[in-house]
């Protein structure tokens, strides 16, 4: 396995920890729901009730949005160029490794750590279509495009 595969099962595998605990909330918010009983203080029972079927829905909104990110990069062409930065390029740069992706933020694995971006982040607008040995400004810091897998 190559280590742009790697990453890719990294990042996968940090997604879907992110989806199990989504669901585990959702699950724990509608059995909380469910054990709500009655009280002589009648509002305080529906007021328990509103606030476990909002937490309910937060999670299901949450939920949803993981599954797109998972389907997203799922769609990543990771195995695409390597002559210049585009979704998909895992850029090694003088301040850290970058994998063009979806915005999971800092990832470890094998004793080593990355930052998977979105396309849409600042960073990669700036860096995109860059070459090996190009250098960009971004936050006020010089970085410098090492290599690109």
């Amino acid at each position: 396995m190559d280590i742009k595969q790697k990453i890719f099962q990294a990042c996968l595998a940090q997604i879907d920890a992110r989806i199990n605990t989504a669901q585990a909330a959702m699950k724990s918010a509608e059995e909380s729901a469910q054990s709500e009983t009655k009280s002589s203080a009648g509002d305080k029972f529906e007021t328990g009730r509103a606030m476990m079927q909002l937490e309910k829905e937060k999670n299901k909104v949450q939920l949803i949005k993981l599954m797109e990110q998972r389907q997203k990069l799922q769609n990543i062409p990771y195995a695409g160029a390597k002559d210049k930065v585009v979704s998909g390029s895992f850029v090694i740069c003088n301040n850290g490794h970058y994998f063009i992706s979806i915005g999971l933020g800092k990832i470890s694995f094998d004793g080593k750590s990355f930052v998977a971006v979105s396309p849409g982040a600042p960073l990669f607008v700036k860096m995109r279509g860059m070459q090996k040995g190009d250098t960009l400004i971004f936050n006020n810091q010089q970085i410098e495009i090492i290599d690109i897998q």
